[in-house]
């Protein structure tokens, strides 16, 4: 048979209740999905999200990571590097590129 441990965790309660209502509707409750959280953070050795404080990247890098979390597939299509270029040379400010970037994934 299995054994269990117990962990007892404060939270603010308007983050419980935002938080259950979303694992609600993945089919989810809680304790489940922190096990979820602690066995990703065992097989990647570290938290399965990044981890910063936004404020200090660049625009590019904010750029950089736009392009990753809408895309992920490691290539850029042909639409997005014009998107890119422009930025790139000035052409577009930041905005602009990640408005263009992000309508073309979705």
């Amino acid at each position: 048979m299995t054994k269990t441990d117990m962990i007892h965790i404060r939270i603010d309660p308007t983050v419980k209740q935002q938080s259950e209502e979303i694992l609600s509707k993945l089919g989810l409750n809680m304790s489940y999905a922190v096990s979820i959280f602690l066995n990703q953070l065992i097989m990647k050795n570290g938290f399965p999200f990044p981890v910063e404080i936004g404020e200090n990247m660049t625009e590019d890098e904010k750029l950089a990571e736009a392009l990753e979390s809408t895309g992920g597939n490691g290539k850029v299509s042909p639409e997005n590097q014009k998107i890119i270029h422009l930025f790139a040379t000035g052409q577009i400010d930041y905005e602009t590129a990640v408005f263009a970037l992000e309508r073309n994934f979705s």
